[in-house]
């Protein structure tokens, strides 16, 4: 399965929620490859960084960075993705932002898309414009959540008015998740475990409800 992290507005969790997420999925059994396509290439400097603490990561991230130019010059390079899967296994996809023209080669290649959405509402524009360019089953996770706030809430009654799946786990604001480039911390482990468990029974409803939609069309 590819499983792609996706939004096009930065600064929105994208690269911790694929590292942490992957950790959660390594704990469930799974066999776990990141693929790391944004050109800033932050989950392999990751990958990197915790190296050198002598703590590896318990998965392989490989850089492929795509871009338009990229998917115009190289047009293997999607493939080169798909090979990476294996059949039972769990491959995730860091994917860059302000690119919303790699979206249907995501799409393309991608069995669901996360979009994580770090709960300002400023950012609510750009992460439904995301959701809007993606032609696969996708689901938002509220991530950086302050529950003294009510921001969460208000924004997921806000992606349900606009016919938005959100998923129930949250990632909560916690200090491990300011601290980038070091070993997945259990807590940080435990809230993705949450979040894996919910993705493939969720996945399988929505491509339900996209074939029934389908169907009706004619």
């Amino acid at each position: 399965m590819i499983l792609s992290i996706v939004n096009i507005k930065g600064g929105s969790a994208r690269t911790t929620t694929a590292m942490f997420l992957a950790s959660a999925y390594i704990r469930l059994g799974y066999e776990v490859t990141v693929v790391d396509t944004d050109y800033q290439e932050s989950a392999t400097t990751w990958a990197a960084r915790v190296r050198d603490t002598g703590q590896p990561l318990l998965f392989p991230v490989h850089s492929c960075p795509l871009s338009s130019q990229v998917l115009r010059t190289e047009p293997d390079k999607v493939e080169q993705i798909t090979r990476l899967d294996a059949p039972g296994a769990m491959t995730i996809l860091d994917t860059p932002s302000a690119t919303p023209e790699i979206m249907p080669a995501i799409s393309q290649i991608s069995d669901f898309a996360l979009v994580p959405f770090a709960t300002p509402p400023v950012d609510y524009q750009a992460t439904l414009d995301t959701l809007r360019s993606l032609t696969i089953a996708h689901a938002v996770v509220m991530t950086r959540v302050d529950y003294k706030k009510r921001e969460e809430e208000q924004m997921r009654q806000r992606f349900h008015e606009d016919g938005v799946h959100v998923l129930k786990a949250t990632i909560p604001y916690r200090e491990c998740y300011r601290r980038v480039y070091v070993p997945t911390p259990a807590e940080g482990v435990r809230d993705h475990l949450e979040l894996a468990a919910e993705i493939t029974p969720l996945r399988k409803k929505i491509n339900k409800e996209m074939a029934e939609q389908l169907w009706m069309r004619g």
